[in-house]
């Protein structure tokens, strides 16, 4: 007697290919032997059992990362001018800034920075 054709949906015809170095396909198959299965059974019990480490950002997290750079871009130009107007006082001439309006700056972006990245932590 013949074995009872699977039903369309539980029928496997797609094919998943990816490439890796010999080193690791073979790390792969020792792991498959010592867990009883063959090759591509662990590998899909290994990628359907986890959940992914990183999600697709949502419009507001990834405008959030997007903030967050972009603070990152903006402190890093504060810094510079800080360092101009620290060699400028080294070299005896009177800065243009006075340092309190860069250390507010920077106190700012600290706080816009942490504020941020709470907001990131907290899975928004």
């Amino acid at each position: 007697m013949a074995r009872p054709k699977k039903s369309e949906s539980e029928q496997k015809r797609c094919i998943i290919q990816f490439r890796t170095t010999p080193d690791e396909k073979l790390q792969f198959e020792q792991l498959a032997y010592e867990a009883g299965l063959t090759l591509s059974d662990f590998i899909k019990k290994q990628i359907l059992s986890k959940s992914p480490k990183h999600k697709k950002a949502t419009p507001d997290r990834a405008a959030l990362i997007r903030g967050l750079a972009e603070l990152g871009k903006i402190g890093s130009n504060v810094n510079q001018i800080a360092k101009d107007i620290n060699r400028q006082r080294k070299e005896g001439v009177t800065p243009t800034v006075p340092a309190y309006i860069i250390e507010t700056a920077l106190h700012g972006i600290a706080m816009l920075t942490a504020h941020l990245r709470k907001e990131l932590d907290d899975g928004h």
